[in-house]
């Protein structure tokens, strides 16, 4: 079973736990992943696959702050996982916004020398609009980063454009 810590703005939800998070945004914008489910019930083998920030294997927060990072702890109470998933009920449950979620894990991807093809921005952002919300971000965040990383956004951006197909 997949047990949520203590989350902050600095440590928190993000990658894949994050899409399969949802609220009025992610409605609105009809982003997310459809893995929910099996994603509460089986968990991840260890936090860095589900948790960044500070102290994790994935931080963009050099780069992008605290933004798009957000209290779900009434989203996962809605979706029915907050009793017996949420380990610290005394504190909110902190998440990366789907966009967040995204630029996170292929940033994540980058920083590991893995393929990025796993990153797929139609996969989680069917509209136009909601693609814009990754792109947003990572205007922001590429000025800030080395050579290297951002000729790997560069590639990936030439396989998930901006635009819809």
């Amino acid at each position: 079973m997949f047990l949520i810590p203590k989350t902050s703005k600095q440590t928190y939800l993000s990658k894949l736990a994050a899409l399969n998070i949802f609220n009025e945004t992610s409605r609105k914008l009809c982003t997310g992943d459809w893995h929910y489910v099996s994603m509460f019930d089986n968990g991840f083998r260890n936090e860095n696959a589900f948790l960044a920030g500070d102290g994790m294997e994935t931080n963009t927060n050099p780069y992008l702050g605290d933004m798009e990072i957000i209290d779900v702890t009434d989203s996962l109470k809605r979706m029915g996982y907050y009793n017996n998933h949420v380990i610290d009920k005394n504190s909110p449950v902190y998440c990366a916004s789907h966009a967040r979620a995204c630029v996170d894990l292929l940033y994540g991807k980058i920083n590991n020398n893995a393929p990025l093809n796993s990153v797929i921005l139609e996969d989680w952002f069917s509209t136009l609009e909601a693609k814009k919300t990754v792109y947003n971000l990572i205007d922001i965040l590429y000025p800030k980063v080395n050579s290297y990383i951002q000729s790997k956004i560069d590639e990936w951006k030439k396989n998930n454009p901006c635009a819809l197909i």
